[in-house]
């Protein structure tokens, strides 16, 4: 449908220039501005993840000599992923309290810190001379192991702040697609962190396959290398690859602190959040009504909706609401809900004329209309963060709950810590160091492509049960080569042409089934 010649002149002015004269529902994104940043704010919420886990060789050269460095994978993910769920759960309280502009700020500069620090640790080996390189690397492996444990808590921590508190910004703009940018923004996040790290491998892979021919890359090279240790050269290769990696890591970090300034002062955005507020009053309008419907013995009409957040009122015809704040008071005085029944209306009307110039959003979210219920049924606890109404509301939505957990439980159990060990049933020398890389790309590949999927499944109950279908996986996973015996895997045997796209083919499958289902 063409737009109206109205929007169109609006939607081609400058960014910044005001809306006049036009309800806060017409208000329109111009230029997509706010889609574009939200995108590019959920391309920032799972960065960090990705590139924890994407520099696996030069993890490895890190840690050579240290005693963690055949299980440093899995303790990384355990570590991230366990500062991550705890900060998600106790932000279920703390969002009542902190600001969401604060937790979204203060998420961005906690990534940034911990994203700086492995910069630092990164360049640091570079200014050593040739034949002091290796020996700086081995003696120096534990304490790189407690900086990369460290560093992987303090990101999950920023992650679990900036996810949470820009899918609820998010909510505010009341369209789904808004929602769906955040998850497309996550998928692109592992897309390009990945493809960004197989191109940086590509001169070091040169230089490997052109000294070792064929044999480079074969469990034969593969323990003389480890006897022997890395050549400096490629030691060289691989450092001065992951300094570029996180420097570009931290430079996305401050575009989105940038971005998230901008995304503040736009005028669909503060649009939106009046339209919020208002939302939140003509809810609270209608509990209010039935307050005072029932307590026909009271003479004192309920104005007082929540307990303020400060004791003076604010101007008459004005309303407030202060991020972050627990209380809100409706506006007073002047023709206004005080003189609503003496103009022959009822009180809730009175209530919504004022609070609300314009007409209601046309959809909300399913947080919004689950926290709308909450508040018109009069659930304190919900509205405030309590630990009755989280349970509640976990009662209420708990296949949803049970749904998100197990896709990404699934997924970290999987992902990297039994696909790194898949390995090249045969090939030239390019294609067994491609390897591990390319299937880094078809994984985040996959990520992406279900994330921008439209959703077919609606049915909480159908969803469930496609999330504990994909367990399957796992045992899948398992019967690829992982390179520790002569015989190919069950799964690259001649039966599937003895080749190696299967391993891509499970990949791939389940990747998009992780995308699609979490968006």
């Amino acid at each position: 449908m063409a737009p109206k010649p109205s929007e169109s002149v609006t939607n081609t002015a400058p960014l910044w220039a005001p809306v006049d004269g036009r309800p806060d529902i017409d208000v329109p994104d111009r230029y997509w501005a706010c889609y574009f940043i939200l995108y590019l704010l959920g391309i920032g919420s799972l960065l960090p993840w990705n590139a924890l886990i994407t520099p696996t060789e030069y993890f490895q050269l890190r840690l050579t000599g240290s005693p963690f460095i055949t299980s440093f994978e899995s303790i990384l993910s355990v570590s991230f992923t366990f500062f991550s769920f705890t900060w998600v759960v106790l932000l279920q309280w703390l969002q009542h309290v902190i600001p969401i502009r604060v937790c979204i700020l203060g998420g961005l500069v906690t990534l940034l810190l911990a994203l700086g620090t492995l910069t630092v640790l990164a360049i640091e080996p570079l200014f050593a001379a040739d034949d002091e390189l290796l020996d700086v690397l081995a003696s120096g492996a534990t304490g790189q192991f407690v900086a990369l444990i460290s560093c992987a808590a303090i990101c999950g921590i920023g992650q679990a702040f900036l996810t949470v508190m820009t899918y609820s910004y998010a909510a505010v703009y009341q369209r789904p697609q808004y929602l769906q940018a955040i998850s497309g923004g996550q998928g692109v996040a592992g897309l390009s962190v990945t493809l960004a790290n197989a191109l940086l491998k590509l001169p070091g892979i040169v230089h490997e396959c052109a000294s070792d021919g064929d044999e480079a890359g074969t469990p034969n090279t593969t323990r003389r290398l480890s006897e022997s240790g890395p050549s400096v050269a490629h030691a060289r290769d691989l450092i001065a690859a992951a300094s570029v990696y996180f420097s570009a890591s931290c430079v996305v970090i401050l575009a989105c602190i940038a971005a998230f300034l901008v995304l503040e002062q736009l005028p669909f955005t503060r649009a939106r959040q009046r339209m919020a507020e208002h939302s939140t009053y003509v809810h609270a309008a209608a509990r209010s009504e039935r307050a005072y419907t029932d307590s026909s013995s009271s003479t004192e009409r309920p104005l007082l909706l929540h307990v303020a957040a400060s004791d003076h009122p604010p101007p008459p015809g004005e309303h407030r609401i202060s991020s972050g704040a627990r209380a809100r008071i409706m506006p007073t005085g002047g023709t206004g809900i005080g003189d609503s029944h003496s103009e022959g209306i009822s009180h809730s009307e009175g209530i919504r004329r004022r609070a609300a110039p314009s007409e209601e959003p046309e959809m909300a979210s399913l947080d919004t209309r689950v926290a709308i219920d909450a508040l018109v049924a009069g659930d304190a606890d919900a509205r405030l963060g309590g630990v009755r109404g989280t349970c509640s509301l976990v009662a209420r939505l708990w296949k949803w709950c049970a749904s998100i957990s197990l896709v990404y439980i699934v997924t970290i159990a999987i992902f990297p810590a039994l696909t790194v060990t898949i390995a090249p049933s045969g090939g030239s020398c390019a294609s067994k160091q491609l390897f591990t890389p390319f299937g880094f790309v078809i994984f985040n590949l996959g990520d992406t492509i279900g994330r921008n999927l439209p959703c077919l499944l609606s049915r909480p109950s159908t969803i469930l049960t496609a999330v504990v279908s994909r367990v399957v996986f796992a045992p899948l996973f398992m019967l690829c080569y992982t390179g520790s015996g002569d015989a190919a895997g069950p799964l690259q045997l001649p039966i599937f042409e003895g080749t190696d796209v299967m391993p891509f083919v499970i990949m791939s499958a389940s990747m998009t089934s992780n995308g699609l289902l979490s968006s």
